[in-house]
Formats: C-alpha cells, structure tokens, sequence
C-alpha cells in the first residue's frame, strides 16, 4: 500500500492540469505526450520526503492510513509537478507551504495524526472533532507535556 496513488493525486487537483504538466515533446514522434511515469516519480518523491520526515515519529502502516498524510503527500506532488513548468500558481505554493507546515509539526510533536490522537485523553466533554475531519489535531502544551 502507498500513502498515495496517481488516481488518488488525480481526484484530489485537476486532472488535466496533471496531464498537461506531466506532458513532453517525445523526441521520437515531435508531438506533445502524456507521461504517466513523469507522475509516478513525482508521487514517490512526495511519498519519500513524507516518509523521510515523520519514520522516526510513525510507523509506515500509520502513514500509508492516514488522510491527513495523504493529503500532505499531494500537495508536495502538486508543488513538484508545476516546478516543472513554472510559474507555480499561488494556490499549489500556499499548499506546499501548508503542507512543510504540518510535517514540521508532526515531526516535533506540536500536531498528531488523527489515530493517534483518538487515543489520548480528551476529557469528559471534548470530542476530537478537528482531527477527524482534518486528518491532524494541534495539541495544547499540557496535552504535549502528557506524552511520552
């Protein structure tokens, strides 16, 4: 399993705006073609740079489960996908930036994927709203000084 997909990158931004920065001129014919594979390696790049960035807070399983990941893998292949073809719209550089945001605090443990925070304490009255439909929760620094 794979915290993204190409079909996954394609539902969440447009795809023919995919397709259009993922074409070449193919030197063999001269025409304009849509490389898949152009796609595949930016999702894998977007892919490693998550996995690089959160393996010492998670495991693979949780990251590949995770909405909140997925999206934040998106939107590092969005940013990787348009450098190709610059200028990059001011849309895909707030994501991106969002996106550098988030892992920054996941990785010192300022914000918590979603199924990790449903675990912690979040007293009689409080629902976890936010990170069920976020995919992150922002913890307070009481509830960072009660981790582990």
């Amino acid at each position: 399993m794979a915290i993204l997909t190409v079909t996954q990158l394609q539902q969440l931004f447009d795809p023919d705006r995919i397709r259009q920065l993922a074409s070449d001129n193919s030197t063999q014919f001269g025409v304009v073609a849509y490389d898949a594979a152009v796609v595949q390696a930016i999702v894998t790049q977007a892919e490693g740079t998550v996995k690089n960035a959160l393996s010492l807070q998670y495991s693979v399983a949780q990251l590949e489960a995770d909405a909140g990941v997925q999206r934040i893998a998106a939107d590092l292949a969005m940013y990787y996908l348009e450098s190709r073809r610059p200028p990059i719209s001011a849309d895909t550089v707030r994501l991106y930036k969002s996106a550098l945001g988030l892992l920054i605090q996941l990785q010192n443990g300022t914000a918590k994927l979603a199924a990790v925070t449903q675990l912690l304490p979040t007293g009689p009255t409080e629902e976890p709203t936010e990170a069920l439909s976020t995919g992150f929760f922002n913890l307070t620094q009481e509830e960072q000084d009660s981790l582990p």
